[in-house]
């Protein structure tokens, strides 16, 4: 990223590494994140691989719920 942001988490001062969709925000709000408004997410490196464990396992369950 060319200019650096915080990390879209309320009370996370680290500086972000990825930009993501705010679709992903409803992921995290299930989690228990608080987020930044903002029309686009950013996290910082222990945010964003969180938040990949969490799409892994909704992914996981769509898969299980359509097998059905």
């Amino acid at each position: 990223m060319e200019k650096e942001r915080k990390c879209s988490i309320k009370n996370c001062e680290n500086n972000a590494i990825r930009s993501i969709s705010p679709l992903y925000s409803k992921i995290l709000i299930k989690a228990g994140f608080s987020l930044n408004e903002s029309d686009r997410l950013y996290l910082c490196k222990e945010h964003y691989k969180e938040l990949k464990k969490l799409k892994r396992k909704e992914d996981r369950l769509e898969r299980w719920r359509l097998k059905g």
